[in-house]
């Protein structure tokens, strides 16, 4: 399960805050990022994002990647659901509306492997 339905166990309640967001931003998607428990990535200072519908898995890799200060060799893998791998030409749009939980947030899941090069 992920840590933020453990901190905010209300489902309701996080339905509720998920149809005020979108209510307030109609061209936004609500997401949950999270980082995948065990692993030595950077914490995230917030764990909600409000991405425009458009955006691609590549650009939301990127904004992840910034947040993170995360270093050039190090390669992130992100995971809607903890099951389903994020690709970057993946339209965030049609993520959202296939995989999104019942709450209405769509959770993603970040892990990485290192690369040399």
């Amino acid at each position: 399960m992920h840590s933020y339905k453990l901190k905010n166990p209300s489902f309701e309640k996080r339905e509720d805050d998920c149809k005020k967001v979108l209510t307030r931003y109609p061209d936004k998607i609500p997401v949950i990022c999270e980082i995948k428990e065990g692993s030595d990535l950077p914490q995230l200072e917030k764990c909600m994002f409000l991405i425009p519908t458009e955006m691609t898995g590549h650009q939301l890799n990127y904004v992840i990647r910034k947040r993170m200060k995360l270093e050039e060799n190090k390669s992130l893998f992100l995971f809607v659901n903890s099951r389903y791998l994020l690709k970057g030409d993946s339209v965030m749009a049609e993520e959202y509306s296939n995989k999104k939980d019942m709450d209405g947030y769509l959770y993603v899941t970040i892990t990485q492997e290192s690369t040399t090069g």
